[in-house]
């Protein structure tokens, strides 16, 4: 009886310990999941502004906060910025926000996103800090893409 009762418990250990892989390899495709669809909205975006051959700064500005593309006077960035939302909106990233920078002649492509969803993402009128010093109280997880056209 104590051999079959030492069994059962060896064999638990060994399920919850199957069960602990099961869910680190779920968390693991989830932030890989997460990951891609970052990387492709931000060379979505990259490629609308390398095709598009303005001057240099004209995407500067752009964010997918409610209210932003609809006060973009270039037609053009208009409709990328109002398809870029649209992306975003249709994503499996949660909360996610978007944005483009320009500075010293370098596009800045930066997707945020609530990885725990938890729901930090602030409120869309506050400037969300450089992904190299991330906000501990926000917790959001950060993608950058720089890109020279």
């Amino acid at each position: 009886m104590i051999e079959v009762l030492v069994a059962l418990v060896i064999l638990a250990v060994g399920l919850l310990g199957v069960l602990s892989m099961q869910v680190q390899g779920l968390r693991s495709n989830q932030k890989a999941i997460f990951n891609t669809e970052a990387t492709m909205l931000a060379s979505d975006m990259a490629n609308r502004i390398l095709a598009y051959t303005a001057p240099d700064n004209v995407y500067d500005g752009v964010d997918t906060a409610p209210g932003v593309c609809a006060g973009i006077a270039n037609p053009t960035v208009q409709a990328d910025c109002d398809d870029w939302v649209n992306a975003f909106d249709q994503s499996a990233l949660p909360s996610a926000r978007g944005s483009v920078e320009w500075a010293a002649n370098v596009y800045t492509i930066t997707i945020r996103w609530d990885h725990d969803r938890i729901g930090t993402l602030p409120a869309n009128n506050i400037v969300l800090a450089d992904c190299a010093v991330p906000d501990p109280q926000l917790r959001l997880t950060c993608y950058q893409l720089e890109l020279q056209p």
